[in-house]
């Protein structure tokens, strides 16, 4: 974990112990602040008897969607006291049964990917699990005689071609990333962001797209790519019907990892391979289900260890923090859901709806 998100993290953590043993209300988070998976465990066993049944008896439920809640919980010093987590968190599970069903590959759904330039990644990877499924894919990774710039602006180029196209496509990008780039090629946000918006004055809707990065600190890349791509509309004039649903390897101020024994494959994208691809029978498409069902469980085994109590699992131990990723999937929320949001949240909530919402 970087040096700033640590001392973030422990100062954090010892706030919200002291308040789950004192049984006081909400920790207040200002802004910036990441909790560790320590943290996040004692978050998740404060709140949990606060829950609905149907959540609270759902250990696997809990643990993948307690870093939602918390988040939203969170957001900022005045909107965390008093909020209870049981209306969040029910507005989430209900958020994710509709989603769900959401082709993410499949057939009819187009794929552009980008792979790191210089690992062992191989574009098969992403080619042979998209034929399988029954569609084709594009992918961009730089070889002999290409620059980082080129192979970057090729990747941008079709990505703006998705995104005017109108129909159900997916982006993939598997590497290194930060904050505010897709660090492998060297792409701030604001050019993705800038390629995601279609030329014209009308209406924005990049609802049909799914953006998934397999990438250190993607999660706060999607973020500031909503952000992004919300000031962009915004300073244009045109409204933003929708922003894209996003996919996220790894946390809020999290690192990725990678399997380094052979090749250099992502934890979030290995997993995808082998329970999705390898393992059979397979599903006739990826969803958003999938991605957030068995592979977010299969995460689970990085860094934590299942409690069980008569055969049946209760909780999880967190074992090596530095392993922990919490993959995370965004989706844009329509203006009813916005108003339904922040009717569950409460009067004492004083800050806006998020347009893009963290559902586990």
């Amino acid at each position: 974990m970087p040096e700033p998100c640590r001392h973030m993290a422990i100062a954090f953590a010892a706030m919200l112990l002291a308040a789950v043993a004192a049984r006081a209300e909400p920790p207040r988070a200002e802004e910036g602040e990441a909790p560790s998976p320590e943290t996040l465990a004692a978050f998740e066993a404060a709140y949990k008897g606060q829950l609905p049944a149907e959540i609270a008896e759902d250990a696997r439920l809990w643990r993948q969607i307690a870093p939602s809640v918390y988040w939203l919980m969170h957001r900022s010093g005045d909107s965390a006291a008093g909020i209870d987590p049981g209306p969040a968190a029910s507005f989430i599970v209900q958020l994710r049964k509709l989603h769900a069903p959401r082709v993410v590959i499949g057939k009819g759904i187009e794929v552009v990917s980008l792979m790191d330039p210089t690992r062992g990644l191989d574009p098969r990877q992403v080619t042979t699990l998209c034929e399988a499924y029954g569609t084709a894919a594009r992918v961009f990774k730089k070889g002999e005689g290409a620059t980082l710039a080129s192979v970057g602006d090729e990747f941008l180029e079709a990505v703006a071609r998705l995104a005017a196209g109108g129909k159900p496509a997916t982006v993939i990008v598997v590497g290194h990333g930060l904050p505010r780039e897709i660090q492998s090629y060297k792409i701030p946000v604001e050019r993705l962001a800038e390629a995601l918006l279609p030329p014209g004055d009308g209406d924005v809707d990049l609802g049909d797209l799914t953006l998934i990065f397999d990438d250190c600190y993607s999660a706060d890349f999607c973020l500031n790519l909503a952000d992004c791509l919300g000031e962009a509309a915004d300073g244009a004039g045109r409204r933003l019907v929708s922003l894209p649903v996003m996919v996220a390897g790894a946390n809020r101020c999290q690192l990725g990892h990678a399997n380094v024994a052979a090749k250099f494959v992502p934890h979030f994208w290995k997993e995808v391979i082998e329970l999705l691809y390898i393992r059979r029978p397979r599903p006739e498409a990826i969803t958003l289900g999938d991605l957030f069902g068995r592979i977010d469980n299969a995460m689970y085994g990085y860094g934590r260890r299942p409690e069980f109590v008569r055969g049946r699992i209760v909780g999880y131990r967190v074992v090596d923090p530095e392993l922990v990723q919490d993959p995370v999937i965004f989706v844009p929320l329509s203006a009813e859901e916005a108003g339904e949001l922040g009717r569950r949240l409460g009067a004492d909530s004083k800050e806006k709806p998020p347009r893009l919402l963290d559902i586990g």
